[in-house]
């Protein structure tokens, strides 16, 4: 209830759903309006859900048609399904992005930002994707953030989710990568595994190129890369 308060201090509007109104104003707080309401108003819909795209059949599409291009997108996170929109990364590749056509759009999470990020660094930002032999990742990552009290007894390995990326998270990392080379073979693979601290996530990797380069040109182009 508080988190709820403090972004209505900052000019949020609180959203509800209909049939859910009272009990939000038993709680104290004073709704804006319902969600039914705000689709025929919003500019950009940004979905921090793990229901993207259900809400998407439910909702998104029908307001779509209705809006046509008064809706300028919707934007779900890495959770949604991989179908839901467009896969993006920030600043990896944003040349495929087409203004008034990609109304939909996933932005993947933050551990395939970490894949794509190196990556970048090393690879896309130089000499492109063609000079990427192979990437191999092994991500150890969070349980839960600071605010839950989530917590497991030792470390779990998590099962691969895709037989030539490993985890779902290299597997986006390809479709992100795909909006670029659209014919790209499986040359990034990863494990993760979830450990009992709720500090931020760690990255080893093993990138294999396919020329040359030297450990002083790795650096700098780490060192420039402000991500």
């Amino acid at each position: 209830r508080s988190k709820v308060e403090a972004l209505v201090k900052r000019s949020a509007k609180l959203i509800v759903d209909e049939d859910q109104w009272k009990k939000f104003i038993d709680l104290g707080h004073k709704p804006y309006a319902t969600f039914n309401d705000l689709l025929a108003e919003v500019d950009v819909i940004i979905d921090c859900t793990p229901k993207g795209e259900e809400m998407k059949q439910q909702y998104y599409q029908l307001v779509e048609r209705l809006r046509r291009n008064s809706l300028k997108g919707v934007i779900a996170q890495g959770g949604s399904k991989e179908t839901f929109g467009k896969n993006y990364a920030y600043d990896i590749n944003d040349c495929v992005l087409i203004p008034g056509k990609d109304k939909f759009i996933r932005v993947v999470s933050c551990n395939t930002h970490q894949i794509l990020v190196a990556i970048a660094s090393l690879v896309l930002k130089h000499d492109g994707i063609i000079n990427l032999k192979h990437a191999d990742f092994v991500i150890q990552r969070r349980v839960s953030d600071t605010s839950q009290d989530e917590s497991i007894g030792g470390v779990e390995i998590a099962e691969p989710s895709h037989e030539e990326w490993g985890s779902h998270q290299s597997y986006d990392a390809g479709l992100v990568l795909k909006t670029i080379v659209h014919d790209l073979k499986p040359i990034i693979h990863a494990q993760v595994s979830k450990i009992p601290s709720q500090y931020m996530h760690v990255a080893h990797f093993n990138i294999e190129l396919k020329h040359k380069l030297p450990i002083s040109e790795a650096r700098q182009r780490f060192q420039e890369n402000p991500l």
